[in-house]
């Protein structure tokens, strides 16, 4: 950026440039207004450290006190009464000492008050009296030098200046309620995701829906919101219920044209003041990974996973009784999972949620709600762990239950059964028949239905010697120039046997190293080398929007291999795509009509059918539902070649990853060589988002420009 023309260059970059020139000139008298503003933290503690051994003079305003603490040695208070007042020290010895010069200042002008007071009760009572007289003009010259050499002053308490984000008042439960509801899109019964669905939600809830990818968990959100209506039954919400979704599809509806801070202040300039609208926004826009500079840039400029993050925020922004997040960790990096766990936890509305990551349910919810195979709504209390316990406990304690029941229904058949045409036991037998029939129309106890393991599976193949891909002495930038490199002096090798977790912040360069590793770019300095015989296949969170919507995954199977395996019947791509959990109708609806999951689960069946040395997968677990994340760690464990895995998900992450590689300040550190696991990962980045919460503000008035009292 040195060498980068200033026209070029935002206009935080541009206050820098000139801050640099009026650092390097080093005058007997240097003036900075505000040379805090569009820095960000390494570079505001940078210039303290400069600023506090300046040996010549400095005047500075600043609205940040830790600046002035560490820099100044006198400071000057500009008083609404247009006095300017002069104080040795720092902001905080200024602090204390106007405080104490304050308290002394009330004890005098108290103290001169009470004696013009006591002076002019003499004054008044001395009258016309002569011998009074002189002695009152006598105390009115000493009211008179008092006036002429200055009262004291009394000191008037500046109005406290208060910010104030208004808290929603809680309404009386439930705040949702369904009854009776059934649904679906044809609106026939035959095709309904749900019947006879039942649920109140309350204040103070955080749900998370579960089930299977294709049951209707985003479908349930819609009929919430009301953007569907129920085919049956009724859906009724309080009168003064607010409301915030956001999805993945939520980032569409953003304008291109304008930045994230300049959009959250147009959707709410008129229920806050505008700073208070940029500070809240910049502290959670922050909290999500996006820098002050990305604040300030138009939307359209961004990537459809940072645009999701704006959109994310501004769901967060508005605090609604009610906000429905749709896989909210989608497209966010490890960092900005660990903060919105943390964010969401205390969340005191309502909250509903689907999301695919145990470890995220565990930190957020308080209640789970799981849509069934046999379309029922089933309530656990608890996290996502304590759902799993009391699932199993409870599955345990029915089949015992149903075994009890069917023992009791059998022994009673058998006793009609034999009973025949006795007189003296027919009788016997009717009542008997009664039990059963009571039982019957009260209901008899299910037997629970296991349901069929999922499985994936990639194909073995044939062993290659290591190492099958290296990298030497690599440097990349997508310039080309030294001066944009994302990483430099990469030594590094895959093998069959690797099983890789590539970890790092946005835009560190995780998915680029995959590009690299493919070969669909090029290092800008070093080589790579791979086996000749070598065959990748690579999964990437967009690979199912290149899919043909307007055909069936059956359809797209044939059609893709038919040159490659002219002689595979029909029979064979319903089995490929079975072992990736589509089966029936599945394979024969418009991919369009498929949920995302279900969508993904055709790209997985494509990928084994390439026969790889080497998966590379980027963010696989989106859409995904928590039985295929378990299919596909089995599979990644069972498969015999090489594994490169970008995931935001911890619990993957920990049952597939042998090895964890962080990319970093050009780097790539492997952690496992440190001894650092997936757990101690994550607890260095949970410390980090609490230091980063605390320090949002700063973010958000660095981006801004604005200062908060």
């Amino acid at each position: 950026m040195m060498k980068k023309p200033t026209k070029d260059m935002s206009g935080g970059w541009r206050m820098r440039v000139s801050l640099a020139r009026a650092l390097f000139v080093k005058p007997h008298l240097l003036l900075l207004d505000e040379p805090t503003n569009h820095l960000d933290l390494g570079a505001v503690v940078w210039l303290e450290a400069y600023l506090s051994t300046y040996n010549h003079i400095l005047v500075i305003t600043s609205h940040s006190q830790d600046f002035m603490d560490s820099i100044c040695t006198n400071i000057m208070d500009l008083t609404p009464k247009k006095k300017l007042v002069y104080y040795g020290g720092n902001y905080t010895t200024y602090v204390r000492t106007k405080a104490e010069n304050e308290v002394n200042q009330m004890k005098a002008y108290n103290k001169q008050q009470e004696e013009i007071a006591h002076i002019k009760k003499f004054i008044a009572s001395a009258g016309t009296y002569a011998n009074l007289v002189k002695q009152a003009k006598s105390k009115q010259k000493i009211i008179d030098k008092m006036e002429a050499a200055g009262l004291v002053e009394k000191i008037e308490q500046p109005k406290t200046l208060r910010f104030h984000f208004e808290d929603i008042r809680k309404l009386p439960p439930p705040i949702i309620s369904f009854d009776n509801v059934a649904f679906s899109y044809s609106g026939k019964p035959k095709d309904y995701l749900y019947d006879h669905l039942n649920l109140a939600i309350d204040m103070d809830s955080r749900v998370a829906i579960l089930g299977a990818n294709g049951t209707g968990k985003s479908t349930l959100l819609h009929l919430i919101t009301g953007v569907l209506q129920p085919c049956e039954g009724t859906i009724s919400k309080h009168s003064h219920l607010k409301l915030a979704k956001y999805s993945q599809h939520s980032a569409d509806q953003l304008p291109y044209d304008k930045s994230p801070l300049e959009y959250m202040e147009s959707l709410y300039r008129e229920k806050y003041p505008e700073k208070e609208v940029m500070v809240k926004a910049g502290s959670i826009l922050h909290g999500l990974g996006v820098s002050p500079t990305m604040m300030k840039k138009p939307t359209k400029d961004m990537s459809g996973g940072w645009r999701m993050r704006v959109s994310l925020a501004r769901a967060l922004f508005v605090k609604p009784h009610l906000l429905l997040l749709d896989e909210p960790t989608n497209h966010l990096d490890l960092g900005a999972v660990v903060w919105l766990e943390a964010y969401l936890s205390t969340y005191n509305h309502i909250l509903v949620i689907t999301s695919h990551s145990q470890d995220f349910m565990d930190s957020v919810c308080t209640n789970i709600m799981d849509l069934t195979p046999k379309k029922k709504l089933m309530y656990y209390g608890g996290n996502y762990t304590t759902y799993v316990r009391t699932k199993a406990e409870n599955e345990v304690n029915q089949m015992k239950a149903y075994n009890k029941q069917q023992e009791e229904i059998a022994h009673i058949k058998k006793f009609i059964a034999s009973a025949g045409t006795y007189a003296n036991l027919v009788k016997q037998a009717k009542s008997k028949q009664k039990i059963i029939d009571k039982m019957e129309a009260a209901g008899l106890i299910e037997k629970i239905e296991q349901p069929k393991t999922l499985r994936f599976h990639f194909e073995d193949i044939r062993k290659l010697p290591p190492p099958i891909i290296s990298f030497d002495d690599v440097a990349f930038s997508y310039s080309g120039m030294p001066k944009d490199y994302l990483y430099n002096h990469l030594n590094l090798a895959i093998d069959m046997d690797s099983r890789i977790a590539i970890l790092g912040a946005n835009g560190t360069g995780k998915s680029t190293l995959l590009h690299l590793i493919t070969g669909v770019l090029q290092p800008s300095a070093g080589t790579i080398s791979k086996h000749s015989n070598l065959k990748l296949a690579k999964y990437s969170q967009h690979s199912a929007d290149q899919l043909p919507y307007d055909k069936s995954p059956l359809e797209y199977m044939e059609s893709l291999y038919r040159e490659k395996y002219p002689d595979k019947e029909t029979m064979f791509w319903r089995q490929q795509l079975g072992r990736f959990g589509l089966s029936g109708a599945h394979q024969t609806s418009p991919i369009n009509q498929l949920s995302d999951g279900l969508r993904n689960r055709v790209v997985f069946s494509q990928l084994a059918m390439e026969h790889p040395h080497v998966l590379l997968l980027d963010e696989p677990t989106n859409h995904l539902d928590m039985t295929s994340i378990d299919a596909l760690a089995t599979a990644i464990n069972e498969f015999e070649g090489g594994v490169v895995i970008v995931s935001h998900d911890f619990r993957l992450i920990s049952q597939v990853a042998r090895e964890l590689w962080e990319v970093k300040d050009k780097k790539i550190r492997n952690l496992t060589k440190e001894d650092i696991d997936i757990k101690a990962y994550k607890a260095m980045l949970v410390k980090e988002s609490m230091a980063a919460i605390e320090k949002a503000k700063l973010f958000s008035k660095t981006a801004t420009g604005g200062k908060v009292a």
